[in-house]
């Protein structure tokens, strides 16, 4: 008798984003929620930029930033750390989306009585559910008897984090360690570090301009990221800027590199900084 034995794997893959994007056929934005000050509540907009029905489950958890910019999910906080999800609540928690339909997803806070002053985070999670029949497709005419089928689905999840402040909260930015590599020239990028102070978080974009030697031609963009963040409490994280030169522009002896932070228009307070190096 022929005896086949079919396992399933559904892998979970999450991504940070920028300021607005999507991964999969699922597009999210905004893909950062801040409530402060009498904002209590927000909404998020989904559309699924696929061909086919999905289904979406939404949920709250909780993850930790590396210096590195990945996450890693938790369940006990560090010190300085504070999750919000005991004050949040979302609704729905389940979407089903036709092929370019779209949804809200509306998130509110509730903050208990004598919450003490500090900036709090959970993450909202947005899965797209494998289909009911994902099991039921898996090539069985090459296994043996007594053999194993394995079927690996990918299953994307975007994550956003929703941050609840309380009190007057502040954050300072640095940058250091600025770094041209250019082992090849069609593959040169910047590195960088920035660093957080505060008790807030950064949150803004990076961009990397080249000045010619003497100013001539004024100053070019040669890369930029969108939607740069640095989670309190952590101090830093390690950004990378992949550098484009526009048709003409070469980088000289004596030419300047500067990459500029700027925080985003939605915090009460400027948040910038700004590192330059001179090209040997």
């Amino acid at each position: 008798m022929l005896r086949i034995v079919c396992f399933c794997l559904v892998l979970l893959l999450l991504f940070p984003l920028p300021a607005t994007a999507g991964v999969g056929d699922l597009m999210v934005a905004p893909t950062r929620i801040l409530l402060e000050g009498r904002t209590r509540a927000a909404t998020i907009n989904l559309v699924n930029r696929g061909n086919e029905t999905a289904t979406y489950r939404v949920s709250l958890y909780n993850q930790r930033m590396d210096e590195n910019g990945n996450y890693t999910e938790i369940k006990t906080p560090e010190e300085g750390e504070h999750f919000a999800d005991s004050m949040l609540r979302f609704s729905p928690r389940q979407v089903v989306l036709k092929p370019g339909e779209g949804q809200t997803v509306r998130v509110m806070a509730t903050k208990p009585a004598g919450l003490a002053e500090g900036e709090y985070r959970s993450h909202l999670l947005f899965r797209a559910l494998p289909p009911e029949n994902a099991g039921e497709t898996l090539e069985q005419n090459n296994v043996a008897e007594g053999g194993i089928s394995v079927k690996l689905i990918p299953v994307y999840g975007v994550s956003i984090p929703v941050v609840v402040r309380q009190g007057k909260l502040h954050a300072g930015a640095q940058l250091s360690g600025l770094a041209l590599h250019s082992d090849k020239p069609e593959a040169s990028y910047v590195s960088v570090v920035l660093e957080r102070s505060g008790n807030a978080s950064l949150y803004g974009d990076v961009d990397v301009v080249y000045t010619a030697p003497g100013g001539k031609g004024g100053e070019r963009v040669l890369g930029e990221l969108h939607g740069v963040s640095v989670l309190a409490p952590y101090p830093h994280r390690h950004v990378r800027l992949d550098i484009t030169l526009p048709e003409g522009v070469r980088l000289e002896h004596g030419g300047t590199l500067r990459v500029r932070f700027r925080n985003s228009p939605e915090e009460t307070q400027p948040t910038n900084a700004e590192q330059s190096v001179k090209l040997p």
